[in-house]
């Protein structure tokens, strides 16, 4: 693959990756850190990629990788009072889970960013995280009944419109 065929492929994924490394990350700023690595390292072994059709797929699985190696460097939560003040900002309903989300530890965060944001079947999810299908089953279990513990706990004020 060519210098010009990479930039081409990686531009036409942009947008998408922007997205996906922001929500797993919780910022934007470590989003773009962990997308320009995921570039850096995708360059480097752009002779590994056999079929360039595939380069969103394999672009995608990097950037998980190097998200969850900026998640584990940064080790952060998120307080409740600065959610219910992102929440106030937030137009969607929805805005306020995934505050919550960034609040779960990046192991259990991850299982359920990836199957919303990225249409990652769990077997997926596993493969790239290099964990049992199990354990994704169980991290997602218990995301599920943490978010809605989260939930009873949030200020009736954070979802005043």
């Amino acid at each position: 693959m060519t210098d010009q065929e990479f930039i081409a492929h990686l531009a036409r994924v942009q947008r998408t990756m922007t997205a996906l490394a922001r929500a797993i990350t919780g910022n934007d700023a470590d989003g773009q850190d962990a997308l320009q690595e995921a570039a850096l390292a995708a360059y480097v072994a752009r002779g590994q990629l056999r079929s360039p059709e595939r380069f969103a797929p394999w672009f995608r699985t990097i950037l998980i990788h190097k998200c969850g190696e900026t998640l584990r460097r940064r080790r952060q939560v998120i307080p409740l009072d600065a959610a219910c003040q992102r929440k106030q900002e937030a137009t969607a309903e929805s805005g306020l889970i995934w505050m919550l989300v960034d609040q779960l530890s990046p192991e259990v965060a991850q299982v359920v960013v990836l199957p919303y944001l990225a249409d990652l079947p769990q077997r997926d999810i596993a493969y790239v995280l290099g964990i049992p299908v199990g354990t994704v089953k169980s991290r997602l279990n218990r995301a599920l009944k943490q978010l809605r513990t989260m939930l009873e706990e949030v200020p009736a004020k954070c979802y005043a419109k």
